[in-house]
């Protein structure tokens, strides 16, 4: 089998290179084995690693790189016809079936199709060069690298939030050695300023206080030298110094329980309470970042922001009926001293309760949306509906394919995402809302059955029918960057030599 990556957009458009080596690179460095020149591509931008059954690709740059119009998160094997992005930049990835040799003509060995396994290269040739490209890259600027300016809102790049991850990212399955390079490369040139990494040395330096909650099932804690100054039905707060002390901190945490919050998106629910922070909670509020995180198994919007007299940040939760907000603030000047301090905090964060978070979540509208919402109102509707129909067919015909319920949730996804992008909100909105939620709880309720099934083939000593059971499981999530995807995929290729 032969593969090969076709430059689709950008320069040396219509250019087939193709995949000779184990690993291979792809940047804008004269070492990468795929040289691109474009200026918005990294120097070691995709790391490609070529196995004998398949291709895998994962983002090694900053700059972050997308699979089919979805954010690449994690390594991923590709299909023939993937069109990834780097840049400006849109590659596609090929396969053809290895030519037949011309018969009674002997030819020549050719650099550029030497057999595979005859010139493998080593691992740390491979690290070598890409060390070497990441430290020709130029110095980031401030504003691409902590923050991207979309619709108005300054939203936080993940890298600002070093030890936290996006959600339903996996563990990474390429080698220890490089993955741990990577990260010290990049911690390094993100330097000292981020919020996360002093936050464990405030959680050691006076000890911490851990808080349950038994009515909303979380905990966090804080440091021994700080008070409980208020605790309310609607509030709790810990702080340090007295009230109207200017160089005091505060820790508010804010709950409540609404059957509405279990048909509230997590970025849409946060973007409706910015509102509340603007009204209530701060004078003068202004949201300088935000992100959604993941940590301790919660996802999560982090946010950031000051006003004339208070800097803080924050982080805003849903689960099921429950909406938590933590928000910790001070005095501008007092921030970098109370800031390791609100690290740790956020980082403490949990839940308590023995069922896993739920919450729904759908993309906020793009300009394409708004831009339907604004021109042609009843096109907008009608695709709406449409969706909304998809939507429902495909959850009442859950059981004839595996991926029906997936399915089921872009359709409600995508209804939702229009249903919002107009002055005003979709008169069925909360319809599909209803209808995500109901498929997004069945959806996990046939990945946890899934589960269970192979667990128990694994326990029974029956590989055979635990790589069947993880084979279907792969077939319930089209979506090759999802989590439940990657886990399946693990399970199909470490039980392959059983399948019969």
């Amino acid at each position: 089998m032969q593969r090969f990556i076709t430059i689709l957009e950008g320069d040396g458009k219509g250019l087939r290179k193709p995949l000779l080596t184990r690993r291979m690179l792809v940047g804008r460095s004269g070492d990468a084995d795929i040289r691109i020149n474009d200026p918005k591509v990294s120097s070691a931008h995709l790391d490609l690693r070529v196995e004998p059954d398949a291709v895998f690709v994962q983002n090694v740059s900053r700059f972050g790189s997308s699979l089919n119009d979805k954010q690449l998160t994690a390594e991923v094997s590709l299909n023939p016809g993937d069109v990834l992005k780097i840049g400006d930049t849109k590659l596609r990835y090929e396969e053809a079936p290895d030519a037949a040799a011309p018969p009674q003509k002997p030819v020549a060995a050719d650099p550029a199709s030497v057999d595979l396994e005859a010139t493998k290269v080593a691992d740390t040739n491979f690290m070598a060069a890409q060390e070497k490209a990441r430290h020709k890259e130029e110095a980031p600027d401030e504003a691409s690298t902590r923050a991207v300016v979309e619709d108005g809102t300054r939203i936080a790049n993940p890298s600002e939030l070093p030890g936290w991850k996006p959600p339903q990212k996996e563990k990474q399955s390429t080698p220890g050695l490089w993955i741990g390079i990577v990260l010290v490369v990049i911690l390094a040139a993100l330097g000292g300023t981020f919020w996360f990494l002093n936050g464990p040395k405030a959680a050691t330096a006076v000890g911490r206080t851990e808080f349950n909650d038994p009515l909303f099932a979380f905990s966090v804690s804080y440091p021994s030298d700080w008070s409980k100054l208020q605790d309310t039905a609607d509030v709790i707060v810990f702080g340090v110094g007295q009230e109207g002390d200017a160089a005091g901190a505060r820790v508010s945490i804010y709950h409540d329980k609404n059957p509405e919050h279990a048909l509230t998106g997590l970025s849409d629910g946060f973007v409706q309470y910015e509102e509340v922070l603007k009204k209530e909670h701060f004078k003068d509020f202004e949201l300088t970042g935000y992100e959604s995180m993941q940590n301790n198994d919660v996802t999560m919007i982090f946010f950031r922001f000051h006003t004339p007299t208070r800097q803080g940040k924050g982080i805003y939760v849903l689960n099921a009926d429950t909406r938590i907000v933590v928000e910790c603030s001070c005095p501008p000047a007092n921030y970098q001293q109370y800031n390791p301090s609100f690290s740790s905090i956020l980082q403490s964060f949990r839940f308590t309760g023995d069922k896993a978070q739920e919450f729904i979540e759908f993309p906020l509208p793009d300009a394409q949306t708004r831009a339907l919402a604004d021109s042609s109102p009843t096109q907008l509707s009608h695709d709406f509906d449409t969706h909304i129909q998809r939507g429902d067919g495909l959850v009442s015909s859950k059981d004839v394919k595996p991926d029906n319920l997936s399915l089921a949730m872009q359709e409600y996804r995508q209804a939702l995402q229009l249903a919002i992008s107009g002055s005003e909100r979709l008169p069925g909105c909360r319809t599909a809302a209803q209808g995500l939620r109901q498929a997004t709880l069945l959806y996990n309720q046939a990945l946890e059955e899934q589960r269970f099934r192979i667990k128990v083939a694994m326990k029974e000593g029956d590989e055979s029918r635990a790589y069947w059971e993880a084979d279907k499981m792969m077939q319930m999530v089209p979506d090759k960057t999802d989590s439940a995807y990657q886990e399946a995929y693990a399970l199909v290729r470490s039980l392959e030599r059983y399948r019969k």
